[in-house]
């Protein structure tokens, strides 16, 4: 059964998924590995920003200027400490950013993102929830 091209190497017509090209004009790459991962947008935050006229990451400086989470370099954390501490606390500090954000995106009448928003919320309550209930048997850290 012979494909069609579309003339464009890579690229399949019938599904759009990227495949190897072969031969001297092709590299050593075999083809996608995820690609349903590879269709995502990773830089989807950073365009629903910009969309609504925000400035985004610029330098590594700026994301340290931006840091809310403080840096963690004890040597040691207790398994107690570090999901109370560290993981819960920071999870619950991270819920509360991305409340706000949805706020801001609710105000300025942006529809789109409130709902990818709400996906990481509930991703994010739901470690809340879970690392919670690990606490509660706090005898097995003893």
């Amino acid at each position: 059964m012979s494909q069609q091209t579309t003339g464009h190497p890579g690229v399949q017509p019938d599904d759009g998924v990227p495949q190897p090209v072969r031969g001297d004009p092709g590299a050593s790459i075999l083809g996608p590995t995820n690609v349903p991962l590879q269709r995502e947008n990773p830089d989807l935050p950073a365009e629903r920003v910009r969309r609504i006229g925000g400035t985004t990451i610029r330098s590594i400086s700026h994301i340290k200027q931006l840091q809310t989470i403080s840096d963690d370099n004890d040597e040691f954390v207790t398994p107690d400490a570090m999901i109370r501490r560290r993981i819960l606390e920071d999870n619950r500090h991270y819920v509360e950013l991305q409340r706000k954000a949805h706020a801001v995106c609710e105000a300025v009448g942006d529809v789109a993102t409130p709902s990818f928003l709400e996906d990481i919320i509930d991703q994010t309550e739901r470690r809340i929830w879970f690392l919670h209930e690990i606490l509660q048997d706090t005898d097995r850290f003893d």
